[in-house]
């Protein structure tokens, strides 16, 4: 398995895998090499995004497909994007989850008031618009 930058031809499996799991599917292509994918003989399998905000990022979509599911990718996605969040040198990796939220807790994630977060994460159209007030909002502190 190959964790990489995605790059443009790999938007139509990525947007499949996120369509197929129900996860937002809007802004991917923004994100550049923010979008991290996993590849396994040829096809994408896996797929996380960084999306900057100032000092801070939001992790977006994770996904993994689910005959991969159970063999550590999405452990290895979530530690891609908090090494890329760190190479950025940016603060903190923030998420919104509505049923993954022991799971990030179990990688660093600790759930914090929505009310406390960044301005310029709070205008995300992710956390605006796309996901539901019951989500839960997580943060990785990285500096």
């Amino acid at each position: 398995m190959m964790i990489r930058s995605a790059v443009a031809d790999d938007l139509p499996a990525v947007h499949g895998l996120l369509a197929e799991a129900g996860l937002v599917l809007g802004g991917l292509a923004e994100l550049g090499d923010g979008l991290i994918v996993a590849e396994h003989d040829g096809r994408v399998v896996g797929a996380v995004g960084v999306e900057r905000h100032g000092p801070d990022a939001l992790l977006r979509s994770l996904v993994v497909a689910p005959p991969v599911r159970g063999t550590g990718l999405g452990d290895a996605l979530t530690a891609a994007a908090v090494e890329h969040a760190k190479r950025a040198t940016l603060d903190a990796i923030w998420l919104l989850t509505e049923t993954a939220g022991p799971f990030f807790a179990a990688r660093g994630f600790v759930r914090v008031d929505r009310a406390g977060a960044p301005t310029a994460i709070a205008a995300s159209h992710e956390f605006s618009k796309a996901c539901p007030a019951s989500a839960a909002f997580m943060r990785r502190a990285l500096a």
